[in-house]
């Protein structure tokens, strides 16, 4: 009952009008605030002699790199406490992955996609005696590195090859993930060696998402920025990750010399027509994704990790795939409204 409850509050959330939403939310805002203080309970007498850390994101938990990267938080502070982390996305609602019924076996949305960061389950934490839940807004404090929203991370690769190796210890993909992965790599011939990956925000270009000025180049530079790598590298192969088609269509067409490989999310006949019919936008244009495109969507940004050559945008997705990739091979550029800055190990 609970699941139907939320998942009704989180499609009124993204279809009402904002000011209602406020307006309706700020009566119930300081019980809110309590609620995702960080607490510690005893739900049993389980395992005394261990300490769980429950990381939850107070709902609607907007965004999967987000949450991986909230989820890393919560990685760094249970470590440095000696506290056993686990996360729970099925008792704190993920508004645009979590659904009322099973997926993969499972109501917790994170395990949708990954397998649970530690060896115990959700079931076994909450009948245990010394369980803490996190804060559900902030683990880190506002002023830490992984928290910051300017390049402090992006820019830095020690800061990445930290953030890299906590990702690669805890954050596995479950079965299906990785499964879905091989199967994609061998559809398109895959050769991360001797592909360009490009991460861009294609929406940037047609509505304003709330994105900095200065993370977002003109067109023609973004476009001037890939043929030099390209030349440069004597690369032909291009993979674009971008959420907009009709800026998908805009890149293929502007670099049409270059052999652009197929995108997971349009179709080879897709039109623009059908694009903007199938989708689901919430009152800030953001689109609502699902299980299914975000599976796409860490498919496209695992494959964007393996490219030994990186045209990126700034953005969570675009920081993750850096965590994971080799930085000391290759050439890998973060292109801002006027500047490209390289980043190597």
């Amino acid at each position: 009952m609970k699941r139907y409850i939320l998942s009704l509050k989180y499609k009124f959330r993204y279809y009402s009008h904002p000011r209602l939403w406020e307006y309706l939310s700020s009566k119930i805002k300081k019980f809110r605030q309590i609620q995702y203080e960080e607490k510690l309970k005893s739900f049993g007498s389980l395992n005394p002699t261990l300490t769980f850390y429950v990381i939850r994101r107070r709902p609607p938990a907007w965004g999967l790199f987000s949450n991986i990267f909230y989820v890393v938080q919560g990685i760094i502070y249970a470590e440095k406490n000696n506290y056993i982390p686990v996360v729970d996305m099925e008792n704190y609602w993920v508004g645009e992955l979590s659904s009322i019924r099973k997926i993969n076996g499972t109501y917790n949305a994170w395990c949708y996609l990954f397998e649970q960061i530690s060896n115990y389950s959700l079931g076994e934490v909450y009948k245990s005696r010394n369980v803490i839940l996190s804060n559900g807004s902030s683990i880190l404090g506002r002023d830490h590195w992984l928290v910051l929203k300017n390049h402090e991370l992006i820019t830095n690769p020690e800061s990445l090859k930290l953030t890299g190796e906590l990702v690669s210890k805890y954050i596995r993909m479950n079965n299906v993930t990785r499964n879905f992965l091989k199967s994609t790599k061998t559809d398109l011939e895959w050769d991360g060696n001797h592909t360009l990956g490009i991460f861009v925000r294609g929406g940037n270009y047609y509505f304003n998402a709330g994105t900095r000025k200065q993370d977002v180049p003109s067109f023609d530079f973004l476009v001037t920025e890939i043929n030099s790598i390209m030349q440069e590298n004597q690369l032909k192969k291009i993979y674009i990750c971008t959420e907009n088609f009709r800026f998908f269509k805009k890149l293929s067409d502007a670099l049409q010399n270059y052999s652009i490989l197929s995108n997971l999310r349009y179709p080879k006949h897709l039109t623009l027509e059908a694009w903007d019919s199938q989708q689901k936008l919430t009152f800030d244009n953001s689109i609502l994704m699902g299980y299914e495109k975000s599976l796409l969507y860490l498919t496209e940004v695992l494959l964007l990790s393996e490219c030994a050559f990186t045209l990126s945008t700034n953005s969570n997705a675009s920081t993750f795939a850096l965590c994971l990739n080799n930085l000391s091979v290759g050439d890998h550029r973060l292109v801002f409204d006027t500047t490209t800055t390289r980043i190597k190990m």
